[in-house]
């Protein structure tokens, strides 16, 4: 065999083992629902080279998980978010030379890529959440150093421009902490007339109208607030599955406060310890999707998840709480609540634990992904 040939041989087998690999990842994800794609943003180190966003495919049945692709010349995208419509995920870029970003990514099923379609300045800084509004016509930025928000218009699930960044101003009584607003957070209601956001510096949650005054940049947005306890630092909330509760985590304080939830309107029913070691660190809040057990993140000191049953009137009782690696700055759950993967940022990796069924508690699968400063994760497509 010549060398020509041999050359010709040897690139076409390579060729013909890469879509092979590929072709095993769409039938595996077309086939089987059990596999997920799962999507980590870290923050960007030597250990993950230039790739900011890793594309993972994750069995829920066995935890396993294989690493299928991922995106480079992304920076620091530590939060991100799925369309429910289409193939697009969306990352903030949190500062950085590139400045502070939102960006529209792309998942192409057929070859397991994943591009930046384009990218957009959220004219805040340190945007730390990204979120769509429920008709994916809206994207917004939650700017922490920004004291902001920062509101884009989609198009075919594709950032289109920046509609407007709204400020906020004031101080909370934890000087070190609380010097001016920190926007966290937004959530969207269920019949997307309003959306709220944490504000970690001034103990606030805004409540905000979406209507033609939320468009138009020369006019004020409907904009009201509720009080939280003075020194809690709200950080991130979730809706109860029946949407008649909302919760919140609070970062200062370590407590969840339990909201009713009607008409659009808030009444805190109940505030309850979270973190009992004062380490002001607590970060994330998620619920199963069966509706029945609530958990959050600690960071700093004891770092971990508290474990929470969520009662018949929405209100919860603290049940347990599990050590994890360094810093569980975001967690997940998988669709079947089978399991919560834990983005453990100090220790470099992903700490895979198992979700008791009958009593919500957690137990170590003594599975880890390994991966640079993980900060987000989600399943989804």
């Amino acid at each position: 065999m010549n060398k020509f040939a041999l050359y010709t041989f040897i690139l076409l087998g390579n060729i013909l083992i890469g879509c092979s690999k590929t072709t095993n990842y769409t039938s595996k994800l077309n086939a089987d629902n059990n596999n997920l794609l799962l999507f980590a943003g870290t923050y960007s180190n030597k250990i993950n080279g230039d790739t900011g966003v890793f594309v993972y495919m994750f069995d829920t049945i066995t935890a396993d998980f294989e690493k299928i692709s991922g995106v480079k010349n992304i920076v620091n995208p530590s939060y991100l978010h799925l369309s429910k419509k289409n193939n697009k995920l969306y990352a903030v870029s949190e500062g950085g030379k590139n400045g502070n970003l939102a960006n529209t990514l792309v998942f192409n099923r057929n070859d397991s890529s994943l591009n930046i379609i384009n990218s957009f300045k959220t004219e805040g800084e340190d945007p730390c959440f990204i979120i769509t509004d429920n008709d994916e016509k809206i994207l917004a930025t939650a700017n922490y150093s920004g004291s902001s928000i920062s509101l884009f218009s989609l198009k075919d699930g594709i950032i289109e421009s920046l509609i407007r960044t709204i400020g906020f101003k004031g101080e909370g009584v934890i000087k070190s902490r609380q010097e001016k607003s920190h926007l966290h957070n937004i959530i969207f209601s269920p019949d997307n007339k309003y959306f709220f956001a944490t504000d970690l510096g001034t103990d606030k949650i805004y409540r905000i109208r979406v209507n033609s005054a939320l468009f138009d940049k020369n006019v004020n947005p409907d904009i009201d607030s509720i009080d939280v306890k003075p020194g809690s630092g709200p950080r991130h909330l979730a809706f109860g599955k029946d949407f008649k509760h909302l919760y919140l985590i609070t970062e200062l304080s370590g407590e969840i406060n339990v909201f009713s939830f009607e008409d659009n309107n808030l009444n805190n029913i109940q505030t309850i310890a979270a973190d009992t070691t004062n380490a002001q660190g607590s970060a994330d809040i998620h619920i199963t999707n069966n509706g029945k057990y609530l958990y959050a993140s600690h960071r700093l000191k004891n770092d971990g998840i508290s474990i929470f049953k969520i009662l018949d009137d929405g209100r919860i009782e603290n049940i347990g709480y599990v050590n994890t690696g360094k810093h569980p700055r975001n967690f997940v759950i998988s669709p079947n609540d089978k399991y919560l993967l834990a983005a453990c940022r100090d220790d470099n990796m992903v700490e895979i634990f198992s979700i008791n069924q009958e009593t919500g508690m957690l137990e170590k699968t003594n599975k880890q992904i390994q991966l640079g400063s993980p900060v987000c994760l989600k399943f989804g497509f």
